[in-house]
């Protein structure tokens, strides 16, 4: 696929459950992580990179990852990331996503949601998320999804009260929102990260 303009930056930046609203908890905080009215697979490229933020706080907190676990997450963020870059669900998407869902039951089974404070399962929760968003049908319903990755995530700096995560944060969430306010923004269909700018094509 070529470009068909030079790469267009958004705003230099630092780095950057269920999908029906988020839980109580997470709609008790306020956050400045409103997402504008974003292209199909600007959401999904959002979530990813939102969701890629929290990797060095998982680091820090699952002491024993299972076997592969690490890795899957790895790849299910890899696959969000990759479906926004090529504006479709890339083929091991959905069994991408349901090898999270498996890893999170047993998390549970095996009790790590009580341990590291709850934020490894809840962090897993974000990357599933972003690998959900990119299986959605519509702009509608990746907006939605995406939504409630943000709000996670940015619950999650919260609780942990990590402010340089939640500037991260606000900062992927704002350079993608001032990118997409020009009106050129809703001709282009592939989003990607690319150290410290978005960079789109049609």
């Amino acid at each position: 696929m070529k470009y068909s303009l030079p790469f267009i930056v958004a705003v230099f930046v630092m780095g950057c459950g269920q999908h029906d609203g988020g839980s109580d908890r997470v709609a008790a905080v306020s956050t400045k992580t409103e997402i504008s009215d974003l292209p199909h697979w600007a959401n999904v490229a959002l979530a990813a990179r939102c969701a890629n933020l929290l990797m060095p706080t998982l680091d820090r907190l699952w002491i024993d990852p299972p076997a592969d676990g690490r890795q899957l997450v790895d790849d299910a963020i890899n696959i969000a990331s990759k479906s926004a870059r090529f504006s479709h669900a890339q083929p091991d998407t959905q069994a991408t996503a349901d090898k999270i869902t498996t890893l999170i039951q047993d998390l549970n089974a095996n009790g790590v949601s009580a341990n590291s404070n709850g934020r490894v399962q809840d962090i897993i929760d974000v990357v599933q998320l972003a690998a959900e968003s990119a299986l959605a049908d519509d702009r509608e319903e990746a907006h939605a999804i995406t939504k409630d990755c943000i709000d996670r995530a940015y619950w999650i700096a919260h609780e942990l009260e990590d402010d340089l995560l939640r500037s991260e944060l606000e900062q992927a969430v704002d350079s993608m929102n001032q990118f997409c306010k020009n009106s050129y923004a809703q001709d282009y269909h592939c989003f990607s990260w690319q150290t410290d700018h978005w960079q789109v094509r049609k």
